[in-house]
């Protein structure tokens, strides 16, 4: 091997090394917190066993937080059994009660926005959105979510409803009796 080979070796290797891995960089790529992106609701039961499943909610378990704590309580959303959005809700020290925290707002948007400035590639890439608002009762809402999770298993109900329809169409019989009575011949 020339020299030259050795040297460009090199250079790609301490290339990738210094760009690292955005899994590596940004934990938020794979998951929240202790969750990846993507696990069932058993598997997050099991990490944080404190959640609650919500009556009538089949795919948001919650974590309740204390009166006193920052975070109020953390939504854990499913879709097709999968974790694809996790939602925090904090009350602000010193908020006033009842009322839109504009402030607390802004800190938080300018905390994120200073977190996650050098994962906008990766965040971009993994389909993952972050996001902070108004909450009720003058809490700040932040959601993290993971944007191609839900959508996958959007696109997989809608196929598994035309399977369906399909299947059914199938089964019934209706083509047959539609093409043995010549309608085919009439269009």
């Amino acid at each position: 091997m020339t020299s030259q080979r050795i040297i460009i070796i090199t250079t790609i290797a301490a290339m990738l090394t210094a760009i690292g891995s955005p899994a590596a960089d940004f934990p938020i790529v794979t998951g929240h917190g202790d969750t990846q992106w993507g696990q069932s609701r058993e598997e997050v039961k099991t990490i944080i066993p404190a959640l609650v499943e919500i009556d009538g909610v089949p795919q948001v378990l919650r974590l309740e937080g204390k009166a006193d704590d920052i975070i109020q309580r953390t939504g854990y959303m499913f879709s097709g059994d999968k974790l694809f959005a996790v939602i925090v809700n904090m009350k602000m020290p010193g908020a006033t009660e009842g009322q839109k925290d504009e402030n607390g707002l802004r800190y938080v948007k300018e905390q994120l926005d200073a977190k996650y400035a050098d994962a906008r590639v990766a965040l971009a890439s993994a389909r993952i959105a972050i996001n902070a608002g108004h909450g009720k009762s003058g809490e700040i809402r932040v959601i993290y979510r993971n944007d191609r999770i839900e959508q996958q298993d959007a696109r997989q109900q809608r196929e598994d409803v035309k399977a369906e329809k399909e299947k059914a169409y199938q089964e019934s019989g209706r083509s047959d009796v539609l093409e043995s009575a010549g309608v085919n011949d009439l269009l």
